[in-house]
Order: structure tokens, then sequence, then C-alpha cells
């Protein structure tokens, strides 16, 4: 037992340098992963749909829940807080909540719009963005106290 936590801790130790360093881009792949990938899940979707005549009816539920999934994730990001993407964010959820309110009303500009943020988030530089976060979060928090 004393040989399998020894090799754990050595593991952690060298495994820190890496975390510290930022070596293989942890910090970037965790949380925005998920979004990028929530982002493309509809994108693909969206195109299934329209490309397929037949049966759709499975396709449009999964697509819905998608949206609404990834409107959840939008309201909760970090992200949402930047003046790059509150604007992004906060349309996006909003044709999100209209086509769940009013039906399929503009299904093509939710998709330029999902399109348009994939394009914005690959070409930003992840880690500048969230130590900008971070650093707004600071300033708010010193301001109200």
């Amino acid at each position: 037992m004393d040989k399998e936590i020894f090799t754990s801790q050595k593991y952690f130790i060298f495994k820190l340098s890496d975390i510290l360093n930022n070596s293989f881009h942890i910090f970037e792949e965790k949380r925005l992963e998920s979004l990028q990938l929530s982002i493309q899940l509809c994108l693909d979707t969206y195109e299934e749909m329209h490309s397929t005549l037949i049966g759709t009816d499975k396709l449009e539920k999964s697509y819905k829940g998608l949206l609404n999934s990834l409107a959840f994730q939008l309201k909760k990001h970090p992200f949402g807080k930047l003046d790059v993407y509150q604007m992004d964010f906060s349309r996006l959820c909003c044709l999100i909540d209209s086509n769940d309110k009013e039906g399929r009303k503009n299904p093509y500009e939710l998709f330029m719009s999902l399109k348009s943020l994939q394009k914005k988030l690959q070409t930003q530089n992840l880690s500048c963005q969230y130590i900008a976060c971070l650093q707004k979060n600071y300033v708010i928090v010193k301001w109200m106290f």
C-alpha cells in the first residue's frame, strides 16, 4: 500500500509542474471544450436535420434539448462577463428562448449565430480570456467592498 501512495505522490509532484507551466494547455481545455463541443453538436444536428428528408422528429427533439443545455451553459459560463462575448451570449440565449416559445421562427439565424460564436471562440487566445475574466471579477469584488 505504501508503494502505491508513494507512486501517486510522485506522479502528482511531476504533474504539478505541468499544470503550473500549462504545458499541455490544461486550463484552456477543461471548460471551453464542453462549450465548443456543445456548439459543434448543435451545428451538426442542425445540418443533419436539414439534410434528412424523412423522420426528423427525433432529431428535432434532440436539437431542442441541445439548445436548452447550450443556453444553460452560456448563462453560467465566465466568458459571459467579458465584453467580447457578452453580446453573442445574450443574443444566442434570446434566440434559443424565442425558438422554444414560438417554435422554429428563424432557425437559420440561430445557426449563423452559433457559427459566428464558434469562429470567435476558435480565434481568441483562451488563456488571456480566462485571465481577463478573473481580473474583471476581482475588480467587481473590490468595488463592492
